[in-house]
């Protein structure tokens, strides 16, 4: 899955995070900008560990935009597919280093004060 998720995220041409973005991030109409809300850390801290929050926001975006525009999905059943891996693991996998309930809450939290 990291190597996976590695090349989606190099995949992703411009990160903007300059912005205050509902829902913490989106993309533009052509997909090559993935915006990323300025109060979202880039890094979050759990259980001693640095966890890269950005690289599962922009697989989020890029899962759904293909979906959109790919598959010719309509935007909520590709927000539904495209946030499965966040519902199964909220967030970082297990190779992350984290569990599932405390990446939850984490996640959780920040959203609820990022905008």
């Amino acid at each position: 899955m990291d190597r996976a998720l590695d090349a989606i995220v190099r995949r992703a041409k411009t990160i903007d995070r300059r912005h205050d973005i509902p829902y913490l991030a989106g993309y533009s109409r052509n997909g090559k900008i993935i915006y990323i809300d300025r109060h979202m850390p880039e890094t979050m801290r759990y259980g001693g560990r640095d966890i890269n929050t950005d690289r599962y926001l922009i697989l989020h975006e890029e899962v759904e935009k293909t979906l959109i525009d790919q598959l010719g999905l309509h935007y909520l059943h590709a927000h539904q597919i495209a946030s499965r891996p966040s519902r199964r693991r909220c967030a970082p996998p297990a190779s992350a280093g984290t569990t599932t309930t405390g990446s939850c809450r984490n996640m959780s939290s920040t959203s609820a004060t990022s905008g």
